[in-house]
């Protein structure tokens, strides 16, 4: 795993990872190439994403062993500093998106 060089665990800004390989994949139903946005844009308020990673599957469950995805959609930033409110910054470094299930999102519940 090679984490972001920029990884703030105080602000959990920049919390994103490159996992390398020690073997190359075949590409097909189980595995596909992402879509990247154009470097320097932000994905718009209401796009429909897709998230992996190993998240907890329930409020302070067990870290799985196998990784997870989960549907999302993205909350514009200003919406997201408006939900968090003054306690917390939301910066470039992060991406708020939300689950159509409450508690469901990136880090801690609802991945499947």
């Amino acid at each position: 795993m090679i984490p972001h060089p920029n990884y703030d665990s105080s602000t959990i800004n920049n919390d994103i990872a490159i996992v390398q390989l020690a073997t190359p994949i075949t590409l097909g139903q189980n595995a596909s190439p992402v879509t990247l946005p154009a470097s320097g844009s932000d994905p718009a308020n209401g796009d429909a994403v897709t998230a992996t990673g190993w998240g907890r599957t329930s409020t302070n469950g067990p870290i799985p062993d196998n990784m997870q995805t989960v549907a999302l959609t993205i909350n514009g930033r200003t919406q997201c500093q408006s939900t968090w409110g003054s306690g917390v910054t939301i910066t470039t470094g992060m991406i708020c998106a939300g689950g159509s299930q409450a508690g469901q999102g990136i880090c801690n519940v609802s991945m499947r």
